[in-house]
């Protein structure tokens, strides 16, 4: 038992580590998760995406029509060094800063908690609370 799991874990890396590689030297855009309705993404993180297909957690990739993407994912951007962006406070409110690529900024990045503007930051916040736990 314990061994299957290790080869399965084996292959999901491997995996990953395929998807990654098709992205190097690509132009990657980001998006944002907004749906509970897909097996390999998580609401509110970011994601990779080229050539259609979005790299998903556990080495899940999606392609996706126009109006899926349109309707569950938002496009996000990394900032740009002292860009404002906004982020989720642990209370629930939104907070704001300038980018200046350190450790905090990266963190939040990995995290899904950077937000190009106030009104997606809030309508996250909007998200995450109407879900039932």
């Amino acid at each position: 038992m314990k061994q299957n799991l290790k080869k399965e874990l084996q292959e999901i890396k491997n995996k990953v580590s395929e998807l990654e590689k098709k992205l190097e030297g690509e132009e990657v855009e980001y998006y944002r998760c907004l749906s509970y309705e897909y097996p390999y993404f998580t609401v509110g993180l970011i994601y990779k995406m080229s050539k259609n297909c979005l790299i998903g957690d556990i080495g899940g990739g999606l392609f996706l029509s126009d109006n899926e993407l349109e309707r569950d994912f938002e496009p996000i951007k990394k900032p740009e060094e002292i860009e404002e962006y906004w982020w989720m406070g642990s209370g629930g409110d939104v907070c704001d800063d300038n980018w200046d690529n350190g450790r905090i900024d990266n963190f939040r990045w990995k995290q899904g908690n950077v937000f190009n503007d106030q009104k997606s930051c809030q309508a996250m916040i909007d998200i995450i609370n109407k879900r039932d736990i």
